[in-house]
């Protein structure tokens, strides 16, 4: 297990480029043709998923 020490400020990035990152994966995902490729972006949605929610529970924040 990996552990990290951020600032509200540092997670406040991170949640923002994640929240990006998640947005834009939606698109390409929708645009996507590829079945394999698709299937690719959306475990690595998840793994995004996972990582944003761990945040905003560090936060105390309500997850999406």
């Amino acid at each position: 297990m990996f552990t990290m020490d951020l600032t509200d400020q540092e997670r406040g990035v991170l949640l923002e480029l994640l929240q990006n990152c998640l947005s834009d994966l939606k698109t390409e995902i929708l645009r996507s043709e590829g079945h394999d490729y698709k299937e690719y972006l959306k475990a690595r949605r998840a793994v995004l998923m996972r990582l944003y929610n761990e945040l905003l529970a560090q936060a105390n924040v309500p997850a999406m």
